[in-house]
């Protein structure tokens, strides 16, 4: 099984005030347009690909677990926690492979933020465009505003990578 973040910029309220961005577009599980990059929007377009229908934090998948990783991952859950395809990565031992990217943008350390409920972790309103051409709102608690320690490259070197390699993280380079 393969998964892909599909991630969108459909949230316009967050951490007390109106978000402004010139990417926002109302979620529409059927549209193409992500903003992580062109592998995930053109493993998108294959064939069996599936996909979540979290309104900022989708995810998209194939393989025999695809459904299991993602049918779970609703509209207005928090974007990554038990039930999100990150939350699933974890009871399925599953691993992550960056293509590019140095290590902090890896949206898996939210999971754990949610899974420890920190107190960064503030609701959102989302858009969602429906199939019938309706825009509607979606709240969605846990959302991740703000920026973190980890964000910053390299993210080997943060407090957060560095106490997960204590804890017995494997980082493998090829």
């Amino acid at each position: 099984t393969l998964l892909m973040p599909t991630f969108t910029s459909s949230s316009f309220y967050m951490d007390g005030g109106h978000q402004i961005n010139k990417a926002f577009r109302p979620f529409d599980i059927r549209s193409p347009e992500i903003w992580v990059g062109a592998v995930p929007a053109a493993f998108m377009q294959r064939p069996g690909v599936r996909r979540s229908v979290h309104p900022t934090h989708s995810v998209a998948g194939v393989g025999p677990l695809a459904d299991t990783c993602l049918c779970d991952h609703r509209e207005n859950d928090p974007p990554t926690g038990r039930r999100s395809p990150f939350g699933k990565l974890v009871g399925h031992k599953g691993k992550m492979v960056w293509f590019g990217p140095g290590l902090a943008c890896t949206t898996f350390f939210h999971f754990l933020e949610d899974e420890m409920d920190l107190p960064c972790l503030k609701p959102a309103i989302c858009r969602v465009k429906r199939a019938d051409g309706r825009v509607e709102s979606v709240w969605v608690p846990k959302h991740l505003p703000g920026h973190r320690e980890f964000y910053r490259n390299p993210g080997e070197e943060t407090k957060m990578y560095r106490r997960l390699i204590q804890d017995g993280l494997e980082i493998r380079k090829t």
